[in-house]
């Protein structure tokens, strides 16, 4: 690997680019539906335009997002100024573009159904009546399908793609001409999707543009109600009972598996506690006490929608006997026990709010996941599921069926990712989706994987699997989409690449992730994707080889990735060669287009750590000791560079080298 030079240019490495408007040439079209266009009617004619931007007199947020989005990309491929104006400054010779619920629109749909955008996230309507457009999405969800409809927009007047905050596609036109939307409404795969890698929560703007809601950082997700949040945030035994001068695990000790527990010292948020409710304690009311702390969180984060109540990272649950009973005469496993004590806790909120915040709609979420993963069904003598005449699994009893505003956090932790949950593999894990689509169906939100714990700079093997998991999914009943990719460091292995991709499924499944993958890589490496693709294809063919005829288990979150079976040295080698081939092939920009230069070989060395990785962790033997040192230094700046902190859960990135 070459290195000269190499320092001197991390002074000014950075991402340059913030926008690349490239030529027409340069765009791969997709299967996307194609919209209409009238033949003589224009947005924007030699440069310039006769529309507004119309927003309501009070817009939602994500509607003035939309405005500020269309005209920052319109003046951007068109150099037009798009003037944003509120509904009561128009005037009847006006030709605009009408976003949310604006006179205008309610005016030319006076018979429009809204009631169900209310209930969605997501959905949006589009259509084009006597010169003008019209956007219009619920009233409940800040606009965001508005926002969405805005990007589709800008889709189809300037060919708009966003890949990366460093990379944007959209083409440089003098005339517009008026698309013909014939009163369509789009509703997405998933009315709601997130991914939690680190770049991708730290960056909003980022998020929003990939149609990703911020699980981690946003205000949709209640901050202090998020996570595993039963004893370490709500309501722990340590906590004090005014009403009985004591803490609760003294008052009531049948609320809790450990009620002696005592608080343990500094952050209560970042400890595990290994502790949990009892959940048939309702008998004793600990759901009302539940409902009193948590009403409090709500209250505090108005503009939260998805609010926790779910149980520590932990195997077990409650084995008393009043649980022991209630299993089997009405729960069938601690996840049912789990609904109906969720159950009683939403009635109190609910009623609460409809008092005191009338119209507030929250969506609660409990986890499906290790000790709560398996859903609530009849089964057997021998514990195996019972079906009905039509094929279905049977909920086990009418007390676990969720109300109708919680949701069933699915987390199939130990899925392996490497085959779609139909397959043999998973066997197990596609009972539990089926399982909970008979209990749960439209009131699942999935949470599934896309990382190794244990290894960061060694590709996870779900490339093949993702799209047909989601299908499985949606199929399932799943409304949200979640993937969790490396959430505690920025890292590698195509990270930008799987956002862009992952992110556009979860929007529209009948798109390919194949057309997407290499979309992207076409756009994101230019002149390098020749080779960045051919890296990209080498690991998924050797994964194919190897789980098929040696090991299947490549797809486990936490399976063993780093070894030389999978990677022989031939591999690694050609995968430096590839690396080698990918840096030749931009030398010329260091003189063309010095910025760009920069910018792609930032964006190859990042994918170039992998295989300094695999290099120095299996075939240190087959360098030098300057060879190593030098792959050291790189790997030393270019860490930096990109705020690479750990090398898997937990593990700091200077000890991954054993030094």
């Amino acid at each position: 690997m070459k290195i000269k030079n190499l320092l001197l240019l991390l002074s000014v490495s950075s991402f340059i680019i913030t926008g690349c408007n490239v030529t027409g040439e340069d765009f791969v079209e997709d299967s996307k539906e194609q919209t209409e266009f009238f033949d003589n009617r224009f947005i924007v004619e030699d440069n310039m335009s006769t529309y507004y931007v119309v927003t309501s007199n009070n817009p939602l947020k994500k509607e003035e997002t939309a405005a500020q989005e269309f005209v920052y990309f319109m003046k951007e491929a068109t150099n037009v100024d798009f003037e944003v104006i509120k509904a009561k400054e128009v005037k009847n010779s006006y030709k605009y573009i009408s976003l949310g619920a604006t006179p205008q629109f309610l005016e030319a749909f006076p018979d429009f159904d809204t009631s169900d955008f209310d209930k969605s996230l997501s959905n949006y309507f589009i259509s084009t009546k006597n010169d003008n457009i019209y956007i219009y999405s619920g009233q409940n969800y800040s606009g965001y399908g508005v926002l969405y409809g805005v990007y589709d927009l800008l889709s189809d007047l300037i060919s708009y793609t966003y890949y990366h905050d460093t990379e944007i596609y959209y083409e440089k036109l003098d005339t517009v001409k008026l698309p013909n939307y014939k009163n369509k409404t789009v509703i997405p795969s998933f009315d709601a999707r997130s991914i939690s890698t680190l770049y991708t929560m730290s960056h909003d703007v980022h998020g929003q543009r990939l149609r990703l809601i911020n699980n981690s950082r946003g205000v949709e997700w209640n901050r202090a109600l998020y996570g595993h949040n039963h004893i370490q945030y709500i309501l722990g035994p340590w906590d004090y009972d005014e009403e009985n001068n004591t803490n609760y695990g003294t008052s009531h000790p049948d609320w809790f598996i450990y009620p002696g527990q005592e608080r343990p010292s500094g952050n209560i948020r970042n400890t595990q506690i290994f502790n949990g409710f009892c959940y048939t304690a309702v008998e004793t009311g600990l759901h009302h006490v539940v409902a009193e702390k948590m009403i409090k969180d709500i209250m505090a984060e108005p503009e939260s929608i998805y609010v926790m109540c779910a149980q520590e990272d932990i195997t077990f649950g409650c084995s008393c006997e009043r649980c022991k009973k209630a299993m089997q005469e009405w729960g069938g496993t601690q996840a049912g026990l789990q609904i109906d004590f969720m159950n009683h806790v939403i009635e109190d909120i609910e009623a609460y709010l409809a008092d005191h915040a009338p119209g507030r709609e929250i969506q609660y979420l409990t986890f499906s996941y290790l000790s709560t993963i398996d859903p609530p069904i009849k089964v057997d003598s021998e514990d195996r599921p019972i079906k009905d005449e039509n094929g279905d699994y049977i909920p086990y009893s009418s007390r676990v069926l969720p109300h109708e505003k919680l949701r069933i956090y699915l987390a199939p932790i130990t899925a392996n990712y490497a085959y779609t949950f139909s397959s043999p593999i998973n066997a197990d894990t596609k009972v539990v989706l089926d399982g909970w689509k008979a209990v749960a169906k439209n009131q699942i939100i999935m949470y599934l994987y896309d990382l190794n714990y244990r290894i960061y700079f060694v590709n996870f093997n779900n490339f093949g699997t993702v799209a047909g998991m989601y299908q499985e999914c949606k199929d399932a009943g799943a409304t949200y989409m979640l993937t969790q990719g490396v959430s505690d460091s920025n890292t590698t292995c195509f990270d930008e690449m799987r956002s862009y991709v992952e992110a556009n499924l979860m929007w529209d499944l009948s798109r390919s992730y194949e057309e997407l993958a290499d979309d992207f890589l076409h756009h994101f490496y230019k002149d390098a994707y020749e080779y960045m693709k051919d890296i990209y294809e080498s690991v998924r063919n050797r994964y194919a080889y190897y789980q098929t005829l040696v090991q299947p288990s490549t797809g486990d979150t936490t399976g063993d990735l780093r070894n030389s079976n999978l990677y022989p040295f031939s591999l690694v080698r050609q995968l430096d060669m590839d690396i080698q081939k990918a840096l030749d092939s931009i030398e010329y920009l260091q003189i063309e287009n010095y910025s760009l230069y920069v910018t792609l070989r930032n964006r190859i060395m990042k994918e170039y750590l992998s295989v300094i990785y695999l290099k120095i962790t299996l075939y240190s033997s087959n360098y030098t000791r300057e060879e190593i040192d030098e792959m050291l230094s790189i790997w030393d700046l270019y860490v930096q560079l990109f705020g690479i902190t750990h090398s898997g859960e937990g593990v700091d990135i200077a000890s991954v080298f054993g030094v």
